[in-house]
């Protein structure tokens, strides 16, 4: 069979592959000897008919067929009523999976009669003659996934015309002898008589934890979404986690999501819920799960066409972004992990229903990138395949590759993404712009798009953001270097410059009167502040530049302090004061960025001063001075309630005592660790009214103190008393940070309640779960922490309150 030829349908920086190589096959994965597998369908005449029968072929990342198995025999014996078969055999395979031993699990239906077989092939491509199936023709075989332990698990539907359908899950050894099943299903709030609910699987991922991930969708009706109405909304998505035993541990349905909004409404793109999830893999970030499916916009007058969509989930299942892309009519979406260039990104396999049915693939970007941007899992690249068909599923090769099949029965291998030079030790040009030159350059690790001055002699140039790649006039071939960069989208269609920049040796960053920041070659003393220089006065405080590692900062210094008091401020608070004679000329050497409150905020991560300690008024100003100057504080280092501002967000952690060094703030969700104690609560946090509270930190000469702030409580949000108990939940960790290798809490006011807790690592990954039932007035409750280190979350919950701790174990 020849290549298919390609229709390219967006032209992107980045690119899709040529097809390498295509076969016959209508399932694919990927062998742990880092070959393909699929399946190959065989006629056999017979004298009274023709009998098909499926065998599994596997291929070498050239297309050189290197192994056949099967046909799989078993169960019914029909000795002498086909040529050179002898037991009924497995006629169609729905679903295959690699094992740890180098084989396969299979899942097929006999050809005489369609009942359900499992088979586990070795790796040397024997396997055991199946005795009989033990499901039943009228189920469906959704998935398969290899597991951990050498064995794997089935997802099937079985399908229920007389009550609710659910999906069901078995467990297999590595052997493939039969070990135990659970059905998971959705619990339906308000059945009807009968219930003919359906809880429909289509996808399942093993979980970091041992467990699994389902995904499918769920409807009232026991409508089975296929082919033939990919686009209903009769469904709603639906995603259900189990633990190693099958145990449902959390489920949820994929509606209701939060809307993104911009200054004209919703932002393109935005949907409220899947109708169904098609296909599942681990998030990009490490954290969580992408789910692929279909997506349906906000609508108030007539129902839009649903469209395909993505939508990542956090471990514990709560929302981090959604999406959709691509066009109507909706088809399956499958989607797996692909990296070119060095940066991570989804591709998904679909079918473009334009003009037909032919096999597409759309490569994703998973940028980190507000919920609202343009950008967020933007189509950096889309192409359309020959040979018709639904695509039916999509992988990537031990090469980098992507394989996808189709229901025209054809397996087709693109070519191994290349990687492009990205060696920038010397700038090179990429495009024009405006009268500048558009080069890459290195700094650190990052690789930037600058904009040059072509002649200067201070090799002046201006770093811009990743999203600055389509403004530009590129030169032939720059397309190729364009998955190299890796500063990050930037405001202002990229013209702002990338956060935390390191200015190359010999250079010094600057900033022009409309805000463009710039390297340039240092020119011997203008932007030299080793020492203090004056540039004005503001209330009675002298205005000078400082600099504070490689940040240069304007502070206001307290004149004639002995112990040189001063206040750092934002480079926005330059138009606040008196300025002296030829200040202006020092404008552009301040680096440390705009602030809140018109640039009397400090900037953030500034580095102490050797011999100062930081410290902050009653007001929550800022400063620094010379350790010695005043006593310590005295009495043990404390934190209190913060200062916060409902409307606004503006947040500044409080503390008492301590011994008058350097203190550092933390607290997930608000900042990481930082000896600014002023910062900003997002909007998200503000507005939700199921906000958890808030675990902040602080740190002083090794020592950690906590203080668990409740947001809801301080702007009046909190829930009315009425759904509340009696008592109050409370929860004290005896000792923290912890020592040993198990923490010590205490449960308090919630006797005779169910108690759920969950320890949780920074990355989101469960370590420890524990339920107690019918606790007693106080519950001391050992928790595991084994060999974690860092910051650990526990979640304590019972059906109607819940708390967050924070613990620290060094």
């Amino acid at each position: 069979m020849g290549l298919l030829l390609l229709n390219s349908r967006i032209a992107r920086p980045q690119s899709i592959p040529d097809p390498q190589w295509a076969r016959a096959g209508a399932t694919v994965a990927v062998t742990t000897d880092g070959n393909l597998a699929t399946t190959e369908s065989l006629t056999i005449a017979a004298q009274a008919f023709n009998y098909s029968a499926d065998r599994i072929i596997k291929y070498d990342l050239q297309g050189n067929r290197i192994q056949g198995i099967g046909i799989f025999q078993g169960g019914f014996f029909i000795g002498g009523r086909l040529p050179g078969i002898s037991y009924e055999s497995i006629g169609k395979i729905f679903a295959m999976a690699a094992t740890q031993d180098g084989g396969l699990a299979i899942a097929g239906k006999t050809g005489i009669r369609s009942a359900g077989v499992v088979i586990k092939t070795n790796a040397n491509g024997t396997f055991r003659r199946w005795e009989d199936s033990d499901l039943f023709a009228a189920d469906q075989i959704d998935d398969m996934v290899g597991t951990p332990d050498g064995g794997f698990v089935l997802l099937r539907t079985v399908l229920n015309y007389d009550g609710p359908t659910s999906a069901t899950i078995r467990k297999y050894d590595a052997s493939g002898n039969f070990l135990w099943t659970k059905q998971i299903a959705y619990p339906t709030p308000n059945p009807a008589s009968p219930d003919r609910s359906l809880s429909k699987g289509e996808a399942i991922i093993n979980t970091a934890d041992g467990g699994f991930l389902i995904v499918g969708y769920y409807n009232t009706t026991g409508t089975i979404v296929d082919l033939n109405n990919l686009g209903s909304l009769a469904a709603t998505g639906w995603v259900a986690k189990v633990d190693g035993q099958g145990n449902a541990t959390w489920q949820k349905l994929l509606n209701g999501l939060p809307l993104m909004s911009g200054f004209n409404g919703f932002v393109p793109g935005t949907i409220v819920q899947l109708t169904a999830a098609t296909d599942v893999i681990p998030a990009a970030d490490g954290i969580g799960y992408a789910i692929a499916g279909a997506g349906l916009a906000p609508h108030s007058v007539g129902v839009p066409p649903v469209v395909s969509a993505i939508v990542e989930l956090n471990a514990d299942g709560s929302f981090k972004r959604a999406k959709s892309f691509g066009d109507a009519p909706f088809s399956d979406s499958f989607i797996t992990p692909y990296t070119a260039n060095g940066a991570s990104h989804y591709a998904v396999g679909n079918t473009n229903r334009q003009s037909g049915s032919t096999p597409q693939v759309s490569l994703i970007s998973t940028a980190d990138v507000p919920s609202n941007s343009a950008d967020l899992f933007k189509i950096l690249a889309q192409r359309t395949f020959d040979g018709g068909g639904f695509l039916q599923g999509i992988t990537t090769a031990s090469d980098g590759s992507l394989a996808f099949v189709s229901s025209a029965n054809q397996l087709t291998k693109l070519n191994a993404p290349t990687t492009a030079n990205c060696d920038f030790s010397q700038p090179r040009r990429v495009g024009v712009w405006n009268g500048l030159e558009v080069q890459i350059r290195q700094y650190g690790d990052k690789r930037v798009l600058v904009t040059a001055v072509v002649g200067s002699a201070s090799d002046k140039h201006y770093p811009r953001g990743d999203n600055f790649w389509d403004a530009f006039t590129k030169d032939s071939g720059a397309d190729a270097l364009r998955g190299c960069l890796n500063g990050g989208n930037t405001n202002y269609g990229g013209l702002d410059a990338p956060a935390n920049l390191n200015a190359p040796s010999g250079y010094q960053s600057g900033r022009e009167t409309d805000g463009a920041f710039f390297f340039a070659r240092s020119s011997g003393g203008l932007c030299d502040f080793s020492q203090p220089r004056r540039v004005g006065s503001w209330n009675g405080l002298e205005v000078q530049i400082r600099q504070y590692g490689d940040k240069r900062v304007l502070v206001t210094a307290v004149v004639g302090s002995a112990s040189d008091k001063h206040y750092p401020r934002g480079d926005n608070f330059w138009d606040a004061f008196t300025k002296d004679s030829g200040a202006d000329a020092l404008r552009g050497c301040l680096n440390g960025g705009n602030t809140n409150y018109g640039g009397l905020s400090a900037p953030a991560n500034l580095q102490t001063p050797s011999g100062y300690r930081s410290g902050q008024e009653a007001d929550g100003a800022f400063f620094f001075e010379q350790n010695g100057s005043q006593p310590p504080t005295g009495g043990p280092l404390t934190l209190l309630a913060p200062t916060y501002d409902c409307a606004t967000g503006a947040f500044r952690f409080n503390i008492s005592g301590g011994n008058g060094s350097t203190i550092e703030y933390q607290s997930p969700g608000i900042t990481d660790w930082t000896t600014n104690p002023n910062q900003f609560v997002d909007k998200d946090s503000r507005t939700a009214n199921d906000v958890p509270p808030f675990t902040l930190l602080a740190r002083q000469s090794g020592q950690v103190v906590t203080y668990v702030w409740n947001l809801r409580a301080a702007c009046g949000r909190a829930r009315a008393g009425a759904n509340e108990p009696g008592t109050r939940l409370q929860v004290n960790v005896l000792g923290n940070p912890v020592e040993g290798r198990s923490a010590e809490i205490d449960i308090n006011g919630v006797a005779d309640q169910n108690v759920q807790v969950d320890l949780i690592d920074i990355q989101g990954r469960i370590i420890h779960q524990q339920r107690i039932g019918q606790a007693a007035a106080t519950e001391r409750v050992n928790i595991p922490l084994g060999n974690s280190r860092g910051l650990l979350f526990l979640n304590v919950s019972t059906a109607t309150q819940r708390q967050r701790l924070t613990l620290v174990k060094p």
